[in-house]
């Protein structure tokens, strides 16, 4: 029985010839062979089409550091990259026609663009990664562009109740509104002056449309607002005034059954 099998060296090199062959892939340095591998982005972030991105969406450095929002931009390869490929002249963000300034860096199969300046509320932003990136000579085939769109300021909050001017308002009222569209958090004020240059509550922590405020005083008028917050920023106040229960009630006359 013939044991002789073929040489595994020998198949290699076969299959590595007949890759260079139709497709005109090179050899790395080292002599490892790039396996024919047509480079291509499999993930984005932000995502493709991907609405109300945060606008505090920071490099880890930064927030660390607790510097001001950086805002990156990532996209992953298929295939490990050449690193001199991934520049600003190949990675490319816009905003409408306008061309951002950013740095780009490279680590892994992920290319990474850094944008040192604030990106809008409310806008749509455009990402090209261009034919010019490559893996060891192989270039993508097509250039890849995808956009995504940041953060609205949210509208101020409708309040529900208490309605406008109520009157006879228990000392321990359920405060509520509306859901205001994009809010990531609500700040609830309660004062006794309409200005609010002092107050009995002071909440901006509030991810919920109610809140329960105690120990208000009866006969009382306070006046109490809302507004809605997200990473882009925050809305106005919504206002509204309220007047406690003026007095306690009078003690209960007992009817039945008599008193002893």
């Amino acid at each position: 029985m013939n044991t002789d099998y073929p040489n595994p060296k020998k198949l290699l090199a076969f299959a590595t010839f007949l890759c260079l062959a139709l497709s005109g892939c090179v050899s790395e340095p080292d002599g490892v062979i790039n396996a024919c591998v047509v480079p291509q982005v499999v993930r984005t972030s932000p995502e493709a089409n991907e609405a109300n991105v945060s606008l505090s969406k920071t490099s880890m450095p930064a927030r660390s550091a607790k510097a001001g929002a950086i805002k990156v931009i990532t996209a992953t390869f298929n295939t490990p990259m050449d690193p001199a490929s991934i520049n600003p002249s190949t990675f490319i963000l816009r905003q409408g026609t306008d061309t951002l300034a950013g740095s780009v860096s490279y680590t892994d199969t992920t290319a990474v663009f850094t944008a040192p300046n604030d990106l809008l509320p409310g806008a749509t932003y455009t990402v090209t990664i261009t034919t010019g990136v490559s893996a060891l000579g192989t270039h993508m085939a097509a250039d890849y562009t995808w956009s995504f769109s940041t953060d609205s300021i949210p509208p101020a909050p409708v309040l529900i109740a208490p309605a406008a001017g109520a009157t006879n308002q228990a000392t321990s009222p359920m405060l509520s509104w509306n859901a205001s569209a994009g809010a990531e958090t609500y700040r609830l004020q309660v004062s006794t002056n309409p200005l609010f240059l002092t107050t009995v509550f002071d909440d901006s922590t509030i991810t919920g449309t109610s809140r329960r405020i105690t120990g208000l005083t009866i006969g009382t008028t306070y006046y109490w607002r809302v507004n809605a917050k997200n990473s882009a920023g925050t809305s106005t106040w919504s206002t509204r005034d309220f007047t406690t229960i003026a007095t306690a009630p009078a003690a209960p006359t007992l009817a039945s059954p008599a008193n002893a």
